[in-house]
């Protein structure tokens, strides 16, 4: 069972590397920019609500709802506007989604994500519609025995929700965790998880580039 950080990011999204099983599927990047639903998210990551840059460019609520749903389509001066209420600018708001992007979001629902099986653990993996993210959050399923000795760049965070794990790490005892205990370390410290228990062990991961 290896956890390197960054291959195993890369491994999620490309099909035939490692047995994927897509319980919300990847949507497809189109040509076109979705410029209702970027004006949304930018005005969400602001904490704005339509009423309140409704009346900053004098239009109405309904209005503004239209164009983040992109039901219309704003005149130029109108999205010049917008712009200035959000702290926006045209390069910003019309530029592709490459690396990292400052008003991105994604919600994965109870139950859903993107399910990774491996051969002593499965992890579904949430917010896995982005592709280019600097963090890895999953929900692991650990069965009874030890993984790999393994080490990632970045930090990582981990946290047991239900069972009880064991984990190896270099330079350090071995470290018993019960439901709702958690450990924040660097990943380039060799680790290994364990599960002592006939029991699986369910835990929250998070790895950072």
């Amino acid at each position: 069972m290896s956890y390197r950080g960054a291959s195993m990011t890369a491994s999620v999204f490309a099909p035939g590397v490692l047995s994927l099983d897509h319980l919300d599927p990847p949507p497809q990047l189109d040509a076109e920019i979705d410029l209702g639903k970027r004006l949304s998210q930018l005005r969400l990551s602001q904490h704005l609500s339509l009423e309140k840059v409704a009346g900053d460019v004098g239009m109405t609520r309904r209005q503004l709802q239209k164009i983040e749903a992109g039901s219309i389509s704003p005149k130029i001066a109108v999205l010049q506007q917008l712009l200035t209420s959000l702290g926006s600018d045209f390069e910003a708001i019309l530029a592709r989604e490459e690396g990292h992007c400052r008003s991105r979001r994604s919600i994965t629902l109870a139950g859903s994500g993107c399910l990774l099986r491996q051969k002593q653990a499965s992890h579904r993996v949430l917010a896995s519609e982005l592709l280019q993210k600097r963090m890895l959050p999953r929900i692991s399923t650990l069965k009874q025995g030890a993984g790999e000795w393994s080490a990632h760049e970045g930090e990582a965070f981990i946290m047991v929700l239900k069972g009880q794990v064991r984990m190896l790490a270099a330079y350090y005892a071995p470290l018993l965790l019960n439901e709702g205990d958690s450990i924040y370390f660097d990943g380039n410290m060799r680790y290994q998880l364990c599960v002592d228990d006939a029991a699986v062990a369910e835990v929250a991961w998070l790895t950072c580039r």
